[in-house]
C-alpha cells in the first residue's frame, strides 16, 4: 500500500512539474509542437434590405415551477433542453401577470430545469409562471 502511495505522489509530483513547465512556456509539449498557420474560408456576411429596425430572434420560453425549495433558494421549471432550455438562461417569475422573481439555469434534463432563485419580492410558489 505505501509503495501505491508512493508512486501516486510521485505522479502526481510529475504531473504538476509538467503543468508548471507548460504554464511558464518551457514546456518541452509547447516547443516541439510545430507552429503553423491555418487558412479559414472566407466568411461571408450578407446584409438585407434596411427595414426599419433590426433586431435579433430570442426564443420566447413559457412555463411553470413545477417544484420549489426554500430552505436551498431553487426551483424545478416545466422546461428544459429539450424546449431549448441552456444553463446560464435567465427568467423571469410572474403570479397574475405580476413579476415576482428572477431565476437562473444551473441544470437542464430534457423535460425539466433546475434554477436558482436570484432575485423575489414575494416566495414564489408551485404553479407560478416564467418567461
Amino acid at each position: 500500500m505505501e509503495t501505491m502511495l508512493t508512486d501516486k505522489i510521485s505522479q502526481i509530483d510529475s504531473l504538476k512539474s509538467e503543468l508548471d513547465a507548460i504554464k511558464s512556456g518551457r514546456s518541452s509539449f509547447v516547443s516541439d509542437k510545430k507552429r503553423e498557420s491555418v487558412e479559414l474560408p472566407a466568411i461571408v456576411v450578407k446584409s438585407s434590405p434596411a427595414s426599419g429596425r433590426e433586431s435579433a430572434e430570442i426564443p420566447e420560453f413559457t412555463g411553470k415551477v413545477i417544484a420549489v425549495n426554500i430552505d436551498n433558494d431553487f426551483v424545478v421549471i416545466d422546461l428544459g433542453s429539450a424546449s431549448g432550455v441552456k444553463v446560464g438562461d435567465q427568467f423571469n417569475v410572474y403570479r397574475a401577470g405580476k413579476f415576482i422573481g428572477n431565476i437562473l439555469v444551473i441544470q437542464a434534463r430534457d423535460n425539466i430545469s433546475a434554477c436558482d432563485i436570484k432575485r423575489v419580492t414575494t416566495s414564489i410558489k408551485i404553479g407560478d409562471n416564467i418567461r
